[in-house]
């Protein structure tokens, strides 16, 4: 029984919590990291083309 309990305890300072495994296993996804590089990518792009359509418009406006 004695032996039972010493390895129960030398196994529960060896496991690690579920916010440990979970914030691995999200660091290790690829597919994760794809999906926030093409979040940023969107984003970039969306805000180049909404610049270049301000730019043409207020031309079109002051009749350039």
């Amino acid at each position: 029984m004695a032996k039972n309990t010493e390895q129960k305890k030398r196994n529960g300072e060896e496991t690690v919590s579920d916010d440990e495994v979970w914030s691995a296993i999200r660091y290790l996804d690829p597919e994760m990291k794809e999906t926030r590089n093409n979040i940023a990518v969107t984003i970039t792009l969306i805000a180049i083309f909404s610049i270049f359509l301000a730019c043409v418009v207020l031309l079109h406006l002051r009749g350039l």
